[in-house]
């Protein structure tokens, strides 16, 4: 059984008047585009035409990346929301607005054997950070497998796996391989215990990843200054990516601000920036440097895909 699928467009489109329906309040529905430009952005970066449940959970991956949903900023969790309404309107037509739960439950014969994974491998101790891990990437495996109608092991196939790596091709190449780490595993455990009687974890491929050293708090200047040169100005992406880390290197904001700024919080007729932080609620003004203002409108001239949206980026 095929995803279902639609343009960003379209679905968002049909989403607002359903909420319209309902009587949402214009600032209300103003959110939820906010966070959908977001998606929007993923899907550009990641060269995805379509809207499907697995870019959704893609870009959820790409958001919250293996921190545990208890751990997240609320603004986080508003996003994963939105994304998460989505999705259940891409699949039902309608949207239920429960309260977002952390993560969906491992349910049927397939996630019970997931779930006694899990467990073998807490017998190895296991941190409960990489347990939500693990979590996360059977649910997008599980998800998968239900789409295609595969709910029992005997119906795993070499093709279905193969056809399952195919699909995180547009994740981060960190999550890719996390995620094939896990399932492999889990498919030599299914064997090892005798549940299948192929061992699909060999139809899992080697990837090519390497884990770089962690990233310094703080950059020098030449650093800032190379970093800035590599990035690639000529596209959208690169247009964005270089005002975002301009931001980030000149005036020390945090990512979760950067990404929330809105043209309310741009006072160009004072050169300031003012806006309450994401993670303390604090007031803060700062100066707008020219060499930011310039980024900003360069990508809001010649990069920015809906001019519509209040969030910059």
């Amino acid at each position: 059984m095929k995803e279902k699928q639609i343009t960003l467009e379209i679905l968002t489109a049909d989403v607002v008047k359903y909420l319209q329906k309902l009587s949402y309040s214009h600032s209300r529905i103003n959110q939820y585009r906010s966070a959908w430009q977001r998606i929007a952005v993923f899907m550009r970066d990641t060269d995805q035409q379509y809207y499907t449940a697995t870019v959704g959970e893609a870009f959820i991956y790409h958001l919250i990346g293996t921190r545990a949903y208890d751990a997240l900023d609320r603004w986080e969790k508003d996003i994963i929301q939105c994304a998460n309404v989505l999705t259940e309107f891409l699949e039902t037509g309608t949207v239920k607005f429960r309260r977002s739960q952390r993560f969906r439950e491992l349910h049927g014969a397939v996630g019970q054997t997931m779930l006694s994974y899990i467990e073998y491998r807490k017998s190895y101790g296991l941190s409960r950070e990489t347990v939500e891990e693990y979590k996360r990437n059977f649910q997008h495996f599980l998800n998968y497998l239900n789409v295609n109608g595969i709910t029992t092991l005997n119906l795993i196939n070499q093709h279905l796996l193969l056809n399952y790596v195919n699909q995180l091709g547009f994740f981060t190449h960190y999550t890719r391989h996390r995620n094939l780490s896990v399932i492999k595993g889990y498919l030599r455990y299914l064997y090892d215990q005798g549940l299948t009687e192929t061992d699909f974890s060999r139809v899992i491929p080697k990837d090519k990843y390497i884990k770089q050293p962690k990233l310094p708090s703080t950059y020098s200047k030449e650093e800032v200054k190379a970093l800035l040169a590599a990035i690639d100005r000529s596209s959208p992406k690169g247009k964005r990516d270089y005002a975002m880390v301009l931001i980030t290197a000149l005036l020390g904001l945090r990512a979760s601000d950067v990404c929330n700024l809105t043209f309310e919080n741009i006072q160009w007729e004072k050169n300031l920036i003012v806006l309450n932080q994401q993670k303390t609620q604090v007031r803060i003004e700062l100066p707008l440097l020219s060499e930011v203002g310039e980024a900003i409108i360069d990508y809001l001239k010649y990069g920015r895909p809906s001019p519509s949206l209040r969030i910059i980026f």
